[in-house]
């Protein structure tokens, strides 16, 4: 990955209530279009990506949902995170007729793909990693989420 910072406490809700997939999917999608990260066709492209390619990852200790879509969409890279204080289910990847209870979403802003192929592998790494992800869980506020997450994404 670059140095570019695609981490920022702008795009970054703790304890978030949301009631489902795509009122999580809305909102992050909403932050970043204020934000100018990308274009107001985003959010219904993330949604609709979602139906078809499922982003759901159940892990040892708790469900993670990366939602992302085409680069066209995307006017420069960025993560929204979303740490849900209920979580709320998403379709497994690579098996969409399975649900998985999520409680931490992280949507991708990716303008290169390279890049997201790159991204999305560091972040399996991540996932993969139970003290990460526990710290992360543990976080109070969203610097300590930023610098944490971009710490172990670079």
């Amino acid at each position: 990955m670059t140095n570019e910072t695609l981490l920022t406490t702008k795009l970054v809700e703790l304890q978030a209530d949301h009631p489902t997939k795509e009122a999580v999917i809305t909102c992050l999608a909403e932050k970043l279009y204020e934000q100018q990260y990308v274009k107001e066709s985003y959010s219904a492209a993330v949604l609709a990506r979602e139906v078809i390619y499922p982003t759901g990852l159940p892990l040892a200790n708790t469900g993670v949902a990366i939602p992302h879509t085409d680069s066209v969409h995307v006017l420069k890279p960025a993560i929204a995170v979303s740490m849900l204080k209920n979580p709320v289910s998403f379709c497994v990847m690579g098996s969409p007729d399975s649900q998985v209870e999520v409680s931490m979403v992280l949507m991708l802003a990716i303008s290169d793909p390279e890049s997201q192929l790159e991204l999305l592998q560091r972040l399996m790494g991540i996932f993969q990693d139970a003290e990460t992800m526990q710290l992360m869980q543990e976080m109070t506020t969203a610097d300590e989420l930023v610098q944490l997450l971009t710490e172990r994404i670079q």
